[in-house]
């Protein structure tokens, strides 16, 4: 029986052992595939502080990157993506590994880039200063220039700037002290045309005035050669500046003289006039004049042709240049309406002012008919005249009002009539008259500012 047992038992554990490695044998593995590395670049081409990105597409995980030399490229992975920055000029290998030991290359091209200039080529004056930008480089920039006494150069904000210093021809080079690389400029010196401000036209100066004008263009050494007239003016030259000063001037004309100044460089010249008069004055200041009626006043100096007027109420009164009864220069003044105004009177240096008053005209009146030969009788409107073959009458009407009249309604082959003269007395004007034949004839004269009018008939007789 115990014997029995044993052998069933025996069976049972075989059968279990059979049974279980049945079991494992039946489940089969599991295997995760290895992938291929893979980038979006192998090949990479970068500038001297650029920087570009490589990104890994394939791969098992846990990457990392080396640089065959980090001097000329470094490499920095995050997030499955390859930061490449360029930091010297060279070639390098970048070899990216994975959990699986899968590898893959980045070929990296390191360059500079170039050192470039807007300009390679300027021209300018002597004492003229230029800047040439730098569009391409790398920020820190040494300069020389083949002749410092042609022009020289410094670096500021990016930009070359040169200044010429004499004329002639140098080659300025720029040297990028990163990359060593250099570029150059020629540059070409001239000398400017000799430019003098305010000498397109005659310099006006009275007597005792100063004057500065500049050079403004130039080698920047002058010479004054020559000063045909240094009564009318003395020159001064300091630099570039030029200080005339008037000395003598004409009553109501200018005296002139030419100044001539040289560039010593160029050898080139610029003339100039200057006219010196006396300063502006005139006579009379205060006016009070009637309506219709006009004075006068002299102008004693000042430049005649330079004469202008400014008139504060021109309804009241205008003024202009005339010449008096002897030939003199004058300002006349004519009223126009009551009132006050003020009339300047400029020549382009100086002023002179004249308060003018206008009194209202009076009313228009015959004062008398004066015979002058032969007979002429004046009663009450009627002038009565005789006309005969050895002395025809003749005679003067005198007539008061604005001085300004209008006569019509004559016969001239009855009565001759003159023009209107002032008098200069009592706001009185006359006019000539003489028998020409027998008969009558009225005639009206009407003041042109009060619009009055007086009638006059003339009755002639023959004997």
């Amino acid at each position: 029986m115990k014997k029995t047992i044993l052998i069933l038992s025996t069976i049972l554990v075989g059968m279990s052992l059979m049974v279980s490695c049945g079991s494992d044998d039946d489940t089969p593995e599991v295997k995760t595939p290895i992938r291929d590395l893979k980038l979006t670049e192998n090949q990479l081409s970068i500038l001297l502080e650029e920087t570009k990105e490589v990104k890994i597409t394939d791969g098992n995980g846990g990457y990392i990157v080396k640089s065959s030399d980090d001097n000329v490229a470094k490499a920095i992975l995050k997030e499955n993506v390859i930061s490449v920055e360029g930091k010297n000029e060279g070639n390098v290998t970048l070899t990216v590994t994975d959990a699986k030991s899968k590898t893959a290359t980045i070929e990296v091209k390191v360059s500079a880039k170039e050192l470039s200039v807007k300009e390679t080529e300027i021209t300018l004056n002597k004492n003229e200063t230029k800047e040439v930008e730098i569009i391409s480089g790398y920020g820190n920039y040494t300069t020389t220039s083949s002749d410092e006494n042609v022009a020289t150069v410094k670096v500021e904000n990016n930009k070359i700037v040169i200044t010429g210093v004499k004329k002639g021809n140098t080659i300025i080079t720029i040297t990028d002290t990163k990359t060593k690389k250099k570029t150059t400029i020629n540059v070409e010196v001239t000398i400017a045309d000799l430019d003098i401000s305010e000498i397109d036209s005659d310099i006006i100066l009275v007597e005792q005035e100063e004057k500065n004008i500049q050079i403004k263009a130039g080698s920047g050494s002058y010479e004054i050669v020559s000063n045909e007239n240094s009564n009318v003016a003395t020159v001064e030259l300091n630099g570039t500046e030029i200080k005339i000063k008037g000395l003598e001037g004409e009553t109501l004309t200018s005296k002139s003289t030419v100044i001539t100044v040289r560039d010593k460089e160029s050898g080139k010249e610029k003339k100039f006039t200057v006219k010196v008069f006396k300063k502006l004055s005139i006579g009379k200041k205060v006016m009070t004049i009637t309506e219709g009626g006009y004075d006068t006043t002299p102008i004693v100096s000042g430049n005649l042709e330079g004469i202008t007027f400014e008139i504060s109420n021109p309804e009241v009164a205008t003024a202009e240049k005339s010449k008096g009864v002897y030939g003199g220069n004058e300002i006349k003044v004519t009223a126009k309406k009551a009132g006050t105004t003020v009339i300047t009177v400029k020549d382009g240096k100086g002023t002179e002012e004249v308060n003018v008053t206008v009194n209202k005209a009076p009313d228009l009146e015959i004062v008398d008919v004066m015979g002058m030969s032969g007979q002429v009788v004046y009663d009450n409107g009627i002038v009565n005249m005789v006309v005969n073959p050895n002395d025809n009458a003749t005679g003067m009407v005198m007539i008061k009002g604005s001085g300004q009249y209008e006569i019509t309604g004559n016969n001239t082959t009855i009565l001759s009539i003159g023009e209107v003269q002032d008098l200069y007395s009592d706001n009185q004007s006359s006019f000539d008259i003489g028998a020409v034949s027998e008969g009558e004839v009225t005639i009206t004269i009407t003041d042109k500012v009060t619009q009055q009018s007086k009638k006059l008939t003339f009755k002639i007789t023959k004997i």
